[in-house]
């Protein structure tokens, strides 16, 4: 079980941006991630073992960022590599759930994986497909929560996992644990926000 967690928009409140991070280390205390653009490019922070969300924050305002507390069921922790989020191309997924099969599916789809993470399927498989086709290919997969980022985007779908959103100031809020304010989405739906979009 691993907490996800993300936000975007052009005023990011840093006490709510704490506030999700420190409910979705609740739910994965092994390790902890990041990903944001910077400069046109997604950069990411991974630490194997839990950190204070004031420490990843430090030094950078993201208008949108993703991030990952691990609890892990497949691969080691330790191996920060394999940790959350899982970037491919312009592509960052933060994902809750486990894909079993996903070792079958790289085989399948001529997929070079570079982790030992079942996640890391997802962004390869967003990036060749888009999300739709991706969530049909992992129906057998379910339950899952997932936040995926790209260029001036977040997109959040779930399905048998919790996954809560908030809106304020034109700026929007996600955890897989509830927060103040949030209400869950729903489950089945993708949603998007930013990039024009925005639910």
């Amino acid at each position: 079980m691993c907490g996800i967690f993300g936000a975007i928009g052009k005023s990011i409140k840093q006490e709510i941006l704490q506030e999700i991070a420190g409910e979705a280390l609740k739910r994965g205390p092994q390790a902890y991630g990041i990903a944001y653009f910077e400069d046109e490019n997604i950069c990411t922070q991974k630490y194997a073992n839990a950190i204070k969300p004031q420490r990843a924050f430090r030094g950078i305002k993201p208008e949108s960022i993703i991030g990952n507390c691990r609890l892990a069921t497949c691969g080691k922790y330790t191996d920060i590599v394999s940790n959350q989020p899982m970037v491919a191309g312009e592509t960052a997924i933060s994902h809750n759930g486990n894909i079993r099969s996903y070792l079958q599916i790289a085989e399948d789809e001529h997929i070079q994986l570079e982790t030992s993470c079942d996640s890391e399927i997802i962004c390869h498989l967003v990036n060749a497909w888009g999300l739709e086709k991706t969530i049909q290919r992992l129906s057998g997969e379910m339950p899952m929560a997932l936040l995926i980022l790209q260029r001036n985007k977040i997109t959040a779908y779930r399905n048998g996992q919790p996954l809560y959103a908030l809106s304020v100031d034109g700026c929007h809020y996600f955890c897989s644990r509830n927060f103040t304010g949030a209400e869950e989405l729903e489950e089945g739906r993708i949603y998007e926000f930013g990039g024009g979009h925005d639910e």
